[in-house]
């Protein structure tokens, strides 16, 4: 959601800026914290005593002035004075150095994951959920990380998070000759013995808007498995209308899937296959189908028709590494797709970034 001429989250943060502008203007004496009736030479002292307290805690001096900045733009007051020399010689100086910079978000770039640490991670908490501890607990995380990757969600549109932003039992639909059920229909209806052919999978509450992902039987081995595996869920789930899909329940209490368990299992089977841990994220799954997107050869706005993104550029970004079938997994079976050897040599190696010896993301 676009407001402001800015979107949501960045509203957020500019909105927090202005909150600490305004109370550091308040113990400087400053009534007014759009500076309305101040000379030019006392704004000018102001904002640069802002910027080094800012510098002093440890924040983005460019981003906190960009949140003032915009809060004077909104209000619709004079921002020139954010154009003054002084003030942009003083932003300028206390800026990080670019190298450093650099190499900090060198060092905490995530790497696109490849469909190999989804299968990796159906070996171990699918098909082996029997030798767990909980084995309902270990078919959700795995449905959680392959719903990740089949549909190039954010994880806080299907797991668990503090908002509303998850998958519930009414938001997946089997199609069964010709007809919709949705999970809690299906069984009732249908029965146990009956073969899906496609799933649709509605996701109501995204970051930019609800969004719908159709996984059909019919278009490879891949998607097929993930249609079976997940009616299996819903049978063995028995979701009931408004519940989460997936979560279980055991012993009377419910366990949701989080963002957390999706994690572990992506950097217990990633670095299991030679990938860093600390580059492993569940942010990955989303990065990894857009990349393998493109190692089809699909364009930016196919990709992004898949993402939901708003802007074309945030697509690119996550398109990091390779040469839009809007069905990743498709991208993976025909071995079009970004494999380990490729999201390994995406980022440089902790110890050549240590020696300040890198090189930016390379092409696969």
């Amino acid at each position: 959601m676009i407001r402001n001429g800015v979107a949501t989250g960045t509203n957020k943060n500019y909105g927090r800026s202005f909150e600490r502008w305004k109370a550091f203007s308040t113990k400087r004496n400053v009534s007014d914290a759009y500076m309305s009736d101040l000379p030019e030479k006392q704004k000018v002292v102001l904002l640069c005593l802002f910027m080094a307290k800012t510098g002093r805690e440890g924040r983005d001096v460019q981003a906190e002035m960009s949140g003032v900045r915009h809060a004077f733009q909104t209000a619709i007051v004079d921002t020139s004075i954010f154009h003054h020399a002084g003030v942009v010689a003083a932003k300028k100086s206390l800026a990080p150095d670019q190298r450093e910079e650099s190499l900090r978000r060198e060092r905490r770039q995530r790497v696109p994951l490849p469909f190999e640490v989804v299968e990796a991670v159906r070996r171990e908490y699918w098909l082996g959920a029997e030798s767990r501890s909980d084995p309902m607990l270990a078919r959700m995380t795995y449905l959680g990380i392959a719903i990740g990757y089949a549909t190039a969600s954010r994880v806080s549109e299907y797991a668990h998070t503090s908002g509303n932003h998850f998958l519930r039992a009414e938001d997946i639909y089997f199609q069964v000759g010709g007809r919709m059920y949705t999970a809690c229909q299906l069984w009732e209806t249908c029965g146990q013995d009956v073969q899906v052919d496609v799933i649709k999978i509605l996701t109501r509450s995204s970051k930019n808007g609800p969004k719908t992902t159709h996984l059909t039987r019919t278009a490879n081995v891949l998607v097929a498995q993930l249609v079976d595996d997940l009616a299996m869920w819903c049978q063995l789930r028995k979701c009931s209308e408004g519940s989460m899909l997936l979560s279980r329940v055991k012993d009377g209490r419910t366990k949701r899937l989080t963002s957390k368990l999706v994690n572990e299992a992506l950097k217990e089977q990633g670095v299991e296959l030679g990938l860093e841990e600390a580059r492993v994220s569940s942010h990955g799954l989303r990065m990894g189908a857009c990349t393998s997107m493109k190692a089809a050869g699909h364009t930016v706005a196919e990709v992004r028709v898949c993402t939901g993104h708003v802007s074309s550029s945030s697509t690119t970004r996550y398109m990091a590494a390779s040469s839009h079938d809007p069905n990743p997994l498709g991208v993976a079976a025909r071995g079009e797709g970004l494999t380990v050897q490729d999201a390994i040599c995406l980022l440089p190696r902790g110890d050549v970034v240590e020696n300040v010896q890198y090189k930016r993301i390379r092409k696969v």
